[in-house]
């Protein structure tokens, strides 16, 4: 819950723009445990962006 918005709203912005992100600084580290939370917490919501991601790779792996 003491996640600084500036670097959260940085770490979005170059996210958006393509970038490949990996946290560096300590408050970095926080921003993508909160965005790990969240997807976590998106996979039990149906019809969810996650939701499809984890049935896709639920497919993958059948199909593997």
């Amino acid at each position: 819950m003491n996640v600084n918005l500036e670097v959260l709203s940085d770490l979005t912005k170059r996210m958006t723009e393509g970038r490949r992100v990996k946290p560096e600084t300590e408050e970095e580290k926080l921003c993508f445990k909160l965005i790990n939370d969240l997807d976590h917490v998106n996979g039990h919501v149906p019809g969810s962006i996650t939701q499809k991601k984890y049935m896709r790779n639920e497919i993958w792996s059948l199909i593997s």
